[in-house]
C-alpha cells in the first residue's frame, strides 16, 4: 500500500494459509490475536481483486493499491465491529498517500464489509437478519451503578497507566533477547515448525497445571449467569452450586477473559495474580513465533487482568470510595 514491491505478499495462496494459521492460532489457546493478521487478509482480498476483474483500469498499481487500503479497513471492521475505527486505522497505519476520494471508497467497502460480516454472525446464531447479536470482539458491560468516579482516582488512573508503560517496555525488552535467541539457534524451517508446536503444549501444560491446582470457588445466581451468558463457567473440583475461578480464567477464549474482567466474577486475587504472570509469559513466548498472530488482543487480555487485580487491591484499600 505503501509503494514497496513484497513478492507474493498478497498472493491468494498466503490468504488461505494465513486464515488456516490465524483460525488455528486463536483456537489453541496460544497468545495471538487476531488484528495483524485480519489486516493482512482484508489487504489481500482487496489487492487480488484487479486479477480477477477484466477491467483495464484496475490493472494499475495505484488501484491496486486503494483496494489493498479498503481491504485493510474491512478487515478490521469486521474483526472488531469497528467500521469508523477500521477506516482510522487505515489512514494512521496503511496507507502514506490518502485524499478525499479513497476515503469515501475505502468507508463504503469497509460498511459493506461489516454488514457481511455481522450477516453472517446472525446466520450462524441461527437468527438470519438479527444484527443484534455481539460483534467478533465485545468486552462486555459495566453496570451504571460502579462507575461513579471521584477526583482523586485521575491519579489512580495516571498510576495504571504509568504501570502499563513500564510493563510494555518490560515486554519489549525481554522479546528483544528472544528474538536474538531465536536468530541463532532457530533458524531453520524444521525447528521453528517445532518450536510453535513446543511452544503451544507449553502454554497448554501450563494452563492445565493451573487449572488442577487453583481451588477457589464462587457462586452465581442464575440471574447472573444469564446477564454473563458468553462466559461458560466450570464447577470442576467445586461443590455443588459452585464454580470454580480457574474456569473463567484458564478455560476461556480471549473474549471470554476479558469479558470475564469486565463481568461481577468474584475470582480470587491469587488467581487473577497466577493468570496474570502466566500471560505475560505466553505473550513473550508467542510473538515471533511462525504462526499468524496479532499482538492487540493479548495485550488487551493482560492489561485487563492486572487492571482487575489493581482495582480490587484498591477496593480493599478505599472499601467506600
Amino acid at each position: 500500500m505503501n509503494g514497496v514491491r513484497v513478492p507474493k505478499v498478497l498472493s491468494i495462496k498466503g490468504l488461505w494459509v494465513k486464515s488456516l494459521s490465524t483460525i488455528c492460532c486463536v483456537t489453541s489457546g496460544l497468545a495471538g490475536g487476531k488484528e495483524g493478521p485480519m489486516m493482512h487478509l482484508g489487504a489481500i482480498a482487496g489487492g487480488s481483486l484487479p486479477s480477477a476483474l477484466s477491467w483495464p483500469s484496475f490493472k494499475s498499481d495505484h488501484e491496486r493499491r486503494d483496494l489493498a487500503a479498503a481491504g485493510f479497513g474491512a478487515g478490521i471492521a469486521v474483526a472488531f465491529g469497528a467500521p469508523i475505527g477500521g477506516l482510522l486505522l487505515s489512514v494512521e497505519e496503511g496507507v502514506s498517500f490518502w485524499d478525499l476520494s479513497l476515503m469515501w471508497r475505502s468507508y463504503l467497502c469497509i460498511l459493506f464489509a461489516y454488514f457481511m460480516g455481522n450477516l453472517m454472525l446472525s446466520l450462524i446464531e441461527g437468527q438470519p437478519g438479527d444484527f443484534n447479536n455481539p460483534d467478533l470482539l465485545t468486552f462486555g458491560k459495566i453496570s451504571s451503578d460502579v462507575t461513579e468516579y471521584e477526583l482523586f482516582e485521575i491519579f489512580l488512573f495516571a498510576m495504571v497507566g504509568a504501570i502499563g508503560g513500564m510493563s510494555g517496555a518490560l515486554l519489549i525488552r525481554l522479546h528483544v533477547y528472544i528474538t536474538m535467541f531465536r536468530k541463532r539457534f532457530v533458524n531453520t524451517k524444521t525447528r521453528k515448525l517445532t518450536e510453535s508446536f513446543l511452544v503451544g503444549c507449553m502454554i497448554a501444560a501450563f494452563n492445565l497445571a493451573a487449572v488442577m491446582h487453583i481451588k477457589s470457588c464462587f457462586t452465581w445466581s442464575n440471574e447472573t449467569l444469564n446477564d454473563h451468558s458468553r462466559l461458560e463457567p466450570s464447577q470442576l473440583h467445586c461443590p455443588d452450586g459452585q464454580h470454580s475461578d480457574a474456569s473463567v480464567l484458564f478455560l476461556q477464549t480471549q473474549q471470554g477473559i476479558i469479558h470475564s474482567m469486565f463481568s461481577t466474577v468474584p475470582v480470587q486475587i491469587s488467581s487473577l495474580s497466577v493468570l496474570a504472570i502466566l500471560y505475560f509469559i505466553y505473550i513473550n513466548l508467542t510473538m515471533g513465533l511462525t504462526i499468524s498472530a496479532g499482538l492487540f488482543v493479548p495485550q488487551v487480555v493482560f492489561g485487563s487482568v492486572w487492571g482487575r487485580i489493581f482495582g480490587i487491591t484498591l477496593h480493599h484499600i478505599f472499601p467506600n470510595a
